[in-house]
């Protein structure tokens, strides 16, 4: 018998709002902005067992697109282990957009494809447009 799935959020005043669910998933997100959940820090205590995609799916079910702030960085050359694991929901549809440490990049899907623009590349489109 498997067990019920209880997804929660709370409303902490003067700080983001915190979801928390039965798997050990935890999350401060902004829900803020219609129609979109940023996720500012993501924790699951059992990895590997797909309890975060829950979670995740959850989120987008609930609040439509999931951007996620401050998901790791490429340090030279090699991905951390939590910017490939949102890239991985990246890749999966589940989030829409993931923003790496400090602003340095973004990722989206481009025909079902991670491109990666650096904080430069995207003020020098805003330019030109």
């Amino acid at each position: 018998m498997s067990k019920t799935y209880l997804p929660s959020l709370k409303e902490i005043v003067g700080d983001i709002p915190e979801f928390t669910d039965s798997n050990g998933v935890w999350a401060a997100i902004d829900v803020s902005q219609k129609g979109v959940c940023a996720v500012y820090e993501f924790t699951s205590e059992n990895s590997g067992l797909g309890h975060a995609e829950t979670a995740l799916r959850h989120l987008q079910a609930a609040f439509g697109q999931i951007i996620v702030v401050g998901a790791g960085a490429i340090e030279d050359g090699v991905l951390d282990t939590s910017l490939s694991f949102w890239l991985h929901m990246l890749s999966k549809g589940i989030v829409s957009e993931v923003c790496e440490d400090d602003g340095a990049a973004r990722h989206t899907l481009v025909d079902g494809r991670a491109v990666r623009r650096t904080s430069e590349e995207l003020q020098a489109e805003l330019a030109a447009s």
